[in-house]
């Protein structure tokens, strides 16, 4: 199984989720956070809390994936519709469309995009997220300066999403809200049956700050979500309320709002739910949740790494396609060290492909097999019917070929192929045919060979036997009978003969 470090970095809060991958779940491990040095400068104090990182995510083994998920307030989001399918395309022209709705230049920016929508002929919706290069660029060096080196970066809010749909099954396919309480923003996130169609991200204070005027982190405050009021968050779930009812289509409602990340999230879903009345409520584990807990006291972490373990889940069951901003210039370059597992992996891969491919050749052969020994046996059972005296015969092509030969000799002699069409039947026909019916004759006997046609009766009298030879040397075209034996039948009344006559080429025409 595939063990998985996801962290979530905010300004100097790093959350962490340590996750096992099974074959049909994801298992939370364990939860990690830190308050970083506020110092970038401070090498001693970064080195500790590099150490103490460490010392987690390296217990019970090495991961074999390291992600990193960025913050809702550093990147900004965009709802887009292309008149074209093709994801290669999207990716030409995404941060083009993306200028009027961040203030950077496509060469300032990454982006990256999911799919929002179902695809209705050639047109597609997808949500698109950006982000500033000098802002990932910062993010990067604060994880490198911990010793993490993502493989890939996810958006906070979109991980949010993954986590919920991953706890709570159940709500995908319905309208729903997503309240992400961070360290220093919080994140709205509406998503319909289709998929995130909205993201908005503002700050923690009175003042209505825009997404332009928190893109630099040295403007950002350190404020502790602790210090949001709960009027000044209503105040701004009102103000959303309002700024994505644009979105929802055919008066969609939205059914319930699922809060996540830092603070009193139950007193604040209370509060949500009286103002806006729509059910609100702190992200927790629901029936057939793919993510398991390895023990009890996760529960109430869960809504608090919520970012972190989305960011671990592969977008593409939920979004059609999964995501990064790890991209361009910051795309992970691998070394040969990271390259061993994929490589092992692949081996792998092959190798039980080829036992596969081994062990189905193995089992075909021994079907054909199995096949060839019932055949030979039938074969075997059809020799000892046709030669039930020899049990060991050699050669059995040839006795077979040599007894067909001799049963197709008797069926033509019987047909009489081989004499000239003077057939057996055809003889008897003849002799039978010659003698009229006022002679009281029995024919007990015809024989014939290449020569001569043997006939042995029973009549009544000498006279019919004469009468006979002179009818049959007359009529039948046999040649001359000869009467071989005549004699008075013993026990009762009647003569026995036999007559022999000669096969000429006249005979039987």
């Amino acid at each position: 199984m595939t063990r998985i470090v996801s962290v979530e970095l905010e300004g100097c809060y790093l959350r962490a989720a340590k996750i096992r991958k099974g074959w049909r779940h994801l298992f939370l491990e364990s939860a990690y956070f830190a308050v970083l040095p506020e110092d970038v400068d401070d090498r001693e104090a970064w080195e500790g809390a590099r150490d103490d990182y460490h010392s987690w995510s390296f217990a019970g083994g090495n991961p074999g994936l390291v992600i990193a998920s960025l913050p809702g307030h550093e990147a900004f989001s965009s709802h887009l519709r292309f008149p074209f399918r093709r994801f290669s395309k999207i990716e030409q022209v995404i941060k083009s469309e993306m200028e009027n709705s961040m203030p950077l230049t496509a060469d300032e920016s990454v982006a990256d995009f999911i799919l929002s929508g179902r695809k209705e002929g050639n047109s597609t919706e997808i949500l698109a997220v950006g982000a500033p290069k000098k802002i990932l660029s910062n993010h990067l060096d604060r994880l490198t300066k911990l010793g993490i080196e993502p493989s890939r970066i996810d958006y906070s809010p979109l991980s949010v999403i993954k986590a919920i749909l991953a706890f709570l099954p159940a709500y995908r396919g319905i309208v729903f809200g997503v309240l992400h309480i961070g360290a220093h923003s919080i994140s709205f996130s509406l998503c319909d049956e289709r998929g995130p169609i909205y993201i908005r991200t503002f700050r923690g204070d009175d003042e209505d700050k825009s997404q332009m005027e928190t893109i630099e982190e040295k403007d950002v405050p350190q404020l502790l979500i602790s210090e949001i009021n709960i009027p000044f968050l209503l105040r701004e779930m009102k103000r959303t309320m309002r700024s994505c009812s644009a979105y929802l289509k055919n008066e969609q409602k939205i059914a319930h709002i699922i809060l996540t990340g830092e603070g009193h999230l139950s007193e604040m879903a209370n509060a949500v739910e009286s103002e806006l009345q729509i059910h609100c409520q702190e992200l927790s584990p629901g029936k057939r949740s793919r993510v398991k807990l390895k023990d009890p006291f996760h529960s109430g972490q869960v809504g608090r790494v919520g970012g972190a373990i989305g960011a671990a889940i592969n977008g593409k069951k939920f979004f059609g396609k999964d995501f990064t901003l790890r991209r361009e210039e910051f795309m992970r370059k691998e070394s040969w060290r990271n390259m061993r597992q994929p490589i092992l992996a692949a081996c792998v891969s092959v190798c039980i492909a080829l036992f596969l491919g081994y062990a189905d050749l193995t089992i075909k052969v021994q079907k054909e097999d199995l096949r060839l020994n019932a055949v030979q046996g039938r074969v075997r059972t059809i020799l000892r019917e046709i030669f039930p005296k020899e049990r060991n015969m050699s050669d059995p092509v040839r006795r077979l070929y040599a007894q067909i030969q001799s049963q197709t000799g008797r069926l033509n002699e019987l047909l009489g192929k081989s004499r000239g069409e003077k057939s057996v039947l055809k003889i008897f026909s003849l002799v039978n045919s010659s003698i009229p019916a006022s002679i009281q004759l029995r024919l007990n006997e015809l024989v014939i060979d290449n020569q001569t046609v043997s006939l042995r009766g029973e009549t009544l009298t000498y006279e019919a036997v004469n009468k006979t030879k002179t009818i049959l040397a007359k009529n039948s075209g046999l040649g001359i009978p000869v009467v071989r034996r005549l004699k008075r039948a013993s026990g009762k009344r009647g003569v026995e003969f036999s007559l022999q006559l000669s096969l000429n080429e006249k005979a039987v025409e």
